[in-house]
């Protein structure tokens, strides 16, 4: 029987066989050295599944002049994380992170929200040495600190007001200055120390680690670009093992805004330079970010605006129970040219965050108890908060 009809006849369900083959059953050495080689030749991926979960209790004051603000206090689930990191040996990998509880609005001023799923993180990545590492697809834009900084590792319930900026129930609304996941091109590193033997020792005396990339330069999960024109980030850090890390970032942004044929062209550009520092049980972040926002020109009405966000926070974790009592400052204006005179809206804001965590020494749970004070520097409004948070991690 040729090798076509004898193709055809295992595919068609016939009975036939090659001559001097019938009835004989393949040996059972030459079956397990066929498993043996169909295995070697199959890459071993390293897996790693983790995530989180946190449910959070906000009480904010009721505005006695603004009918939205207090009015929804109430349990929330903050976020669900469902994470997979896989690797190879030659440095190729992939990261994959899903958000369980996305929040969707559905009505004027965010005032109905609802949870869906969605993507986080999900990109491929090649990394041939320790200074090198090539990614491509969606993640954190390599900019400012607090952004970088895991979910579940924060020491506040909430990011600070300059990073989310104010919801339409919490205050009065305005964006804040994180970039967000992107979607593009990335270029970065572990820190590399210079005078270690070998970089998989523990990490000591100086070092550098830095990020490069180009994005779509829209926010997360949008599929195509706004314009054909790129976003472009930079950050450098400089490292002494793992007490400090001194970091700095700028970002160039041509975006297009509006929907056709009322398309508008603006410039964004923003830089940020970040302290952060982790000894003796002590936890310290300082950052300062600023973005100026520039009309096109042939909007002539339309004025510059720069926002800048100021903000320390400071946190120790005492060694005995797992408490950690935190305190943060942060201070955020949305126009810092604006006098009040035309645009209230663009109103400084400061706020003081009171904060006190239980950290479980023995089990992967957290609690975090915040307390923040806000203040405004043209309209005053009441809408002091309490936030209660439980988180666990897997």
């Amino acid at each position: 029987m040729s090798p076509a009809t004898l193709a055809w006849a295992q595919e068609s369900g016939s009975s036939a066989e090659a001559p001097g083959f019938a009835n004989e059953a393949p040996s059972p050495q030459l079956k397990e050295t066929a498993d043996a080689q169909a295995s070697a030749d199959t890459p071993a991926w390293d897996l790693q599944f983790g995530g989180y979960l946190r449910t959070k209790y906000s009480a904010v004051q009721n505005d006695p002049h603004y009918q939205l603000i207090g009015r929804r206090d109430g349990f929330s689930l903050a976020d669900v994380a469902l994470a997979v990191d896989g690797s190879l040996e030659n440095g190729v990998g992939f990261n994959v992170v899903l958000e369980g509880a996305a929040g969707l609005p559905k009505g004027a001023d965010n005032e109905d929200i609802e949870l869906g799923t969605r993507l986080l993180d999900a990109f491929l990545s090649y990394a041939p040495h320790d200074l090198v590492r090539i990614s491509v697809g969606q993640f954190k834009a390599p900019y400012d600190a607090e952004t970088l900084q895991s979910t579940k590792d924060l020491l506040f319930v909430d990011r600070s007001v300059g990073n989310q900026g104010v919801s339409g129930l919490d205050g009065m609304p305005v964006m804040g200055l994180s970039q967000g996941r992107q979607v593009g091109l990335r270029l970065d590193s572990e820190p590399y120390y210079f005078f270690n033997d070998s970089q998989d020792a523990a990490p000591n005396g100086p070092a550098l680690s830095y990020a490069l990339a180009v994005t779509n330069g829209q926010k997360v999960n949008l599929r195509f670009n706004e314009n054909d024109k790129m976003a472009y980030y930079g950050r450098l850090n400089l490292h002494w093992g793992d007490l400090i890390r001194v970091g700095g970032a700028g970002f160039y942004n041509e975006r297009t805004l509006g929907a056709a044929p009322d398309r508008l062209n603006q410039k964004n550009v923003g830089w940020t330079g970040d302290l952060t520092v982790n000894a003796y049980g002590v936890s310290l972040l300082t950052n300062i970010t600023q973005v100026e926002v520039t009309p096109a020109p042939e909007l002539q009405a339309e004025q510059s605006r720069t926002a800048r966000s100021l903000q320390a926070q400071i946190a120790y974790q005492e060694p005995f129970l797992g408490l950690q009592p935190a305190y943060r400052f942060a201070y955020y204006d949305p126009d810092i040219n604006d006098d009040g005179s035309a645009n209230v809206a663009y109103e400084a804001l400061t706020y003081h965050t009171f904060g006190l965590n239980y950290n479980s020494p023995d089990y992967p749970v957290r609690i975090l108890l915040n307390y923040t004070v806000t203040g405004e520097d043209i309209r005053s409004i009441d809408n002091n908060r309490f936030d209660a948070l439980a988180q666990i991690v897997w």
